[in-house]
């Protein structure tokens, strides 16, 4: 009998530990969640080359949902027609927006938005994230299939304080080079296998 209520107090400190260990390294990874994004004016977008602005909609688009690293979880369509789509993004920050254009170069696509409606975020994202503020995520579309690599996202976005409900048609190739010029963000898998992204 006291083997038994021993094997029983060992088992129970060996769940609470594993449980506790589980618990905190929790903790840790959500003190590094964040939403990570850059200013950029309309005049230093318009000034890259191979920037421009359209009047509508593009022909292209992207559509899709998806898990970030930083535990978000993003749906969003381009539109079709010259209607605007939509992105939803719940985690760690909460938001939606119009997606006024996807600009695609390859299996990568430039997400621009308008943002709608703000819920829930951290105090440090309240100056990103406003009602009327554009912004851009960069996405890339790595096919699909039993062998294909999981689709990825640029950790960082760009966004400009103001409403531009226009394409700024910003290429991937451009939103690179402004990342490479301040040296910061890189590209994420998606979280979870399921996920999807297209671009066509």
């Amino acid at each position: 009998m006291k083997k038994v209520i021993y094997l029983m107090t060992l088992s129970l400190i060996f769940i609470y530990g594993c449980s506790n260990e589980d618990s905190s390294s929790l903790d840790i990874s959500q003190q590094d969640l964040k939403f990570k994004s850059l200013s950029i004016s309309f005049e230093d977008l318009q000034s890259k080359p191979g920037s421009k602005t359209a009047s509508k909609t593009l022909e292209s688009g992207a559509n899709g949902h998806f898990s970030t690293q930083e535990g978000n979880t993003i749906s969003f369509s381009s539109g079709d027609d010259g209607e605007f789509g939509n992105w939803n993004i719940k985690g760690v920050v909460n938001f939606k927006g119009d997606v006024i254009c996807a600009t695609v170069e390859g299996n990568q696509a430039v997400i621009q938005l308008v943002i709608t409606q703000v819920g829930k975020i951290p105090v440090e994202a309240s100056g990103e994230i406003v009602v009327g503020y554009t912004h851009l995520f960069l996405l890339e579309d790595n096919g699909e299939g039993f062998n294909a690599p999981k689709d990825r996202y640029w950790d960082y976005n760009l966004y400009i304080p103001d409403t531009y409900d226009f394409c700024l048609e910003l290429p991937p190739s451009v939103y690179l080079e402004i990342f490479a010029g301040f040296g910061v963000g890189q590209f994420s898998d998606t979280a979870k296998k399921s996920d999807q992204i297209q671009v066509e």
